[in-house]
């Protein structure tokens, strides 16, 4: 896998990875991040997601207009 929501030592939020860095362009990882159970959207971001990750993978999905 690499691609989909995961977290990285020391990270409050799951941000979404994707080939190694994350869609908010905060993070990157070298090596494999722990990948979150739930790879789902949702209709929401939900806690402990980063807001900024969720907004960006929802507009590619073409689920959230802004």
């Amino acid at each position: 896998m690499n691609e989909g929501w995961a977290s990285v030592t020391n990270l409050q939020k799951a941000h979404y990875f994707s080939h190694g860095r994350s869609l908010c362009r905060k993070w990157l990882t070298l090596g494999s991040p722990h990948w979150e159970t739930n790879q789902t959207l949702g209709k929401a971001p939900c806690r402990g997601t980063c807001v900024e990750c969720w907004r960006r993978r929802a507009k590619a999905e073409g689920k959230w207009a802004t």
